[in-house]
Formats: structure tokens, C-alpha cells, sequence
């Protein structure tokens, strides 16, 4: 009988719980689904699409006066020419990951150098199949030694004289949102004030309305992260969470208009799989 009791019980708690349980879920649903709502709204006003899928990350429409030198399509093509319509001209900055390095000694190691000929074949190759007007015109080169190193081999097989920057070298540019961060305010402002002058001068829309321009710029695995998310006026705060393998190519390209592509990030499959790293020794 004590057992029948103790069974009765304890259905009689089960059932007031699972009540209670369901009372706390539809209210969880209910706000929810206020905030999905909400968030859905907030984005699409922002994006300027009305309400749909669109809009759920709440992200500013792109601003294509990014460089506060907007230029009319008019004013380089002669013609009004409709969104759809491929502009001529373009500005190509292809951003290389300096090799694999000796931490101890700051040169590159065998494999680092052996990377940085690989890659410089592979930039060589981008643009030869289309047009001369689309071959590497610059090269930007950070002033640390494995930058140096290996710019190397691109300023042999580009034929290209390097312009050697203090401002391209390595940097924390701003806090990560997903660690915690250890260097000081003034350290940051420091590094942002690089990063960005640095980025300012790199990142433009292209001088001419018929040739396009090539820049390959030989830095660091920080400043490819924040100036890439930069481009795409995407939170900057995220660019840990990228990978840039060394002697990778970053591709991005900017048309007249002001509009910003990225043709790729990272990209290393040119790479043998067994000489394609990350980590530094």
C-alpha cells in the first residue's frame, strides 16, 4: 500500500512538473520569437529590403563611399551604366602571408623559402591568362625579415621593384571578441594607427578607367585578417577566427564604383598538402 502511495506521488509531481516545464518553454517560445521578430526587423530596416531572411543579421547596407572619394559610374565609363553591367576597370590586391619561419631567429626555414617561390609562380600565373593590363603592377613588402625573404622570389619572377613599409608589419589592430586580450589600450590605438594608415593607402578604388591594377602586398597573417573583414565592413573584432595559411593568397578586388569583392581568402591548394602550414617554429 506505502508503495502505491509512493507511486501516486510521485505521477502527481511528474504531471505538475511537465505542466510547468511546458508553461516555461511556450514563454521561452513566445520571446523567442518577439526577439527573431525583432531582429528580423532591425535588419531588414537597415538593409532596406523589407521583412525577410535577409535582414536577420542586421548588417548596414554596404557603403560604397567608403574612401569618401566617390566617384559616379558616369565619371569613368562615359555612360550610365545599369548595376548589372561589368565595370572595365578594376584594383586588385592580392595579400601574401609571409612563409614559414624560425621563431628563434625570425628567418625563414627551408619549407618557408620553398613556399615563397611556389607562391610567387602562383601570382605570376593569376593574371597571364587573361590580359597584360590585369599583371601585377606593384610590390608592397613589409619590413621584417621573413617579409623580406619572401618577397624574394616575387621580386625575381614579377620583375617587380618592392616598396619596403614600416606600416605593413605585424600587429594585434584591434581586440578579439572571442579571447581575452592582453595588450593595453595604447598598444591597440598603436597598431590600429599602423593598420589603418597602412590600409589607406592600399585600399582605393582603381585610377584608371581602362587598365586594371595589380598590387601584391607581402605581410603578415594579422593585417590580412583585419584588412580583408576592413574591406567588407565586417566587425574587425573577428579576425581571429580566420585562418591565412603561410604563403596563401588573399585576393580582393575593388571596382570603380566602390564596390568590394574578395576572389578568395587564404587560398593554399596550389600548395603541396604536406607543405601547407600555419604555425610558425
Amino acid at each position: 500500500l506505502q508503495f502505491l502511495y509512493f507511486i501516486e506521488n510521485t505521477l502527481n509531481m511528474s504531471s505538475r512538473l511537465l505542466q510547468g516545464g511546458l508553461g516555461v518553454l511556450a514563454g521561452f517560445g513566445a520571446a523567442s520569437a518577439a526577439h527573431a521578430e525583432g531582429a528580423l526587423s532591425t535588419g531588414a530596416a537597415a538593409n532596406g529590403i523589407g521583412n525577410g531572411p535577409c535582414g536577420t543579421w542586421g548588417l548596414e547596407k554596404f557603403d560604397r563611399t567608403w574612401d569618401k572619394h566617390h566617384r559616379a559610374r558616369t565619371d569613368l565609363l562615359g555612360k550610365d551604366a545599369g548595376e548589372e553591367q561589368e565595370e572595365r576597370s578594376s584594383r586588385s590586391i592580392i595579400m601574401i602571408r609571409h612563409g614559414q619561419y624560425t621563431m628563434a631567429d625570425g628567418e625563414l626555414n627551408d619549407l618557408g623559402r620553398k613556399q615563397a617561390i611556389t607562391a610567387a609562380h602562383r601570382v605570376a600565373k593569376l593574371h597571364l591568362g587573361s590580359s597584360l593590363s590585369e599583371y601585377p603592377t606593384s610590390l608592397l613588402v613589409s619590413s621584417s625579415k621573413r617579409t623580406r625573404q619572401t618577397a624574394e622570389p616575387f621580386i625575381d619572377i614579377l620583375g617587380l621593384e618592392p616598396t619596403f613599409d614600416n606600416d605593413l608589419r605585424e600587429c594585434f589592430p584591434c581586440p578579439a571578441n572571442d579571447r581575452t586580450n592582453t595588450k593595453s589600450v595604447e598598444e591597440f590605438n598603436t597598431a590600429y594607427r599602423q593598420a589603418e594608415a597602412a590600409y589607406e593607402r592600399v585600399f582605393r578604388r582603381p585610377e584608371s578607367s581602362t587598365r586594371n591594377e595589380v598590387v601584391v602586398v607581402v605581410t603578415h597573417a594579422n593585417v590580412i585578417r583585419y584588412w580583408t573583414l576592413r574591406a567588407l565592413q565586417l566587425p574587425p573584432e573577428a579576425w581571429t577566427r580566420l585562418s591565412i595559411p603561410h604563403c596563401s593568397v588573399t585576393h580582393v578586388k575593388i571596382s570603380p564604383s566602390g564596390n568590394t569583392y574578395v576572389r578568395c581568402m587564404g587560398d593554399a591548394g596550389f600548395h603541396p598538402p604536406q607543405e601547407v602550414t600555419t604555425r610558425n617554429i
